[in-house]
């Protein structure tokens, strides 16, 4: 979590498994998880907890950043490995029954299989336009060279090795510039023309990738590989496309109250947008599949989903514990 300025892992060596967190240069470490903890393989997290799976216990859990409100999401899972989670939902791969499966993150209901006989799965990572957003004290005021946010919206200027550096009064670390770049503004920069054949030059002086450009991802920093691009074309029956970007992202994700376009127009409008046959219209006008009304869940986040539902949350319940 950049913009938080911490880090999170697992350890499942045989002295201390755990869950661990520290600041992103390391400082300030110690385990979250210390208790009820054997092989935790996978790790993910979300804007407030960290998950992760536990192969040894066959089970995947959850708590927050600060070690608090430790629950038990799936439990009996045959050998669950890695973890990951977008939006409502938890992912996970089975080294046993060869599959990637998925859940709500909330309580493990809805489990369904998205990919079987997938052999050796190792990590799993999802990836989506707004996965980096976010700012820490490194934006408005970067190191030299390298700048490892902390918590509580502080930093830490670092030197690679082997480059000298001098201290600032300001306290903060000032490296020597190498070869092919220059010092601006406090920061070392790379030159004019020092960009690889096979690289495309940000405005702010970096090189990235050229296949980077016009990928709908801020690669350079300062959205300078995503400006004048090729205008994309939606499928409007499938598709929104966004509004400053022109990133085409699925019809789902329109008035879910996410920001999933970066722009929020996405999210504008939404008085005026139609759920389809198959899902349930909440009180603020989000979409929801129409299989999670009475569940038990707060899928559209104003219970309005849940509401009136008493004998068929029962109901549900029932016939949940009965399939098999």
């Amino acid at each position: 979590m950049p913009q938080e300025g911490v880090m999170f892992w697992t350890d499942w060596g045989d002295l201390k498994p755990g869950i661990y967190r520290s600041n992103m240069d390391g400082s300030a470490a110690h385990r979250l998880v210390s208790e009820d903890v054997k092989w935790p393989n996978g790790i993910s997290v979300d804007d407030q907890w960290i998950y992760w799976t536990d192969a040894y216990l066959d089970c995947i859990e959850r708590i927050t950043f600060s070690g608090q409100q430790r629950s038990v999401i799936l439990d009996n899972l045959p050998h669950p490995y890695a973890i990951a989670v977008f939006k409502n939902e938890i992912y996970w791969d089975d080294w046993s029954q060869l599959s990637i499966f998925r859940a709500s993150k909330y309580s493990g209901s809805q489990m369904e299989i998205l990919a079987s006989q997938l052999a050796g799965l190792m990590d799993m990572k999802i990836f989506y336009k707004g996965k980096n957003t976010g700012s820490n004290a490194c934006v408005p005021r970067p190191c030299s060279l390298l700048c490892l946010p902390k918590a509580n919206n502080s930093k830490s200027c670092r030197c690679p090795e082997g480059v000298t550096s001098s201290v600032l009064p300001s306290g903060d670390l000032m490296c020597d510039c190498p070869q092919g770049y220059q010092l601006k503004n406090n920061t070392c920069v790379k030159e004019e023309n020092t960009c690889l054949r096979n690289q495309y030059r940000c405005s702010n002086g970096n090189c990235i990738n050229s296949i980077w450009w016009c990928d709908f991802d801020n690669d350079c920093g300062d959205m300078s590989d995503e400006r004048n691009c090729p205008t994309t074309i939606c499928d409007l029956d499938t598709q929104f496309r966004c509004h400053e970007s022109g990133t085409c992202i699925p019809l789902s994700y329109k008035c879910d109250l996410e920001d999933d376009c970066g722009d929020n127009s996405d999210e504008s409008h939404c008085e005026m947008h139609q759920c389809r046959s198959d899902e349930y219209n909440c009180s603020s006008g989000m979409c929801i599949r129409s299989s999670w009304v009475c569940d038990g869940d707060n899928d559209c986040r104003d219970w309005s989903d849940e509401a009136n539902c008493t004998g068929q949350y029962f109901l549900n319940s029932i016939n949940c514990s009965c399939t098999s």
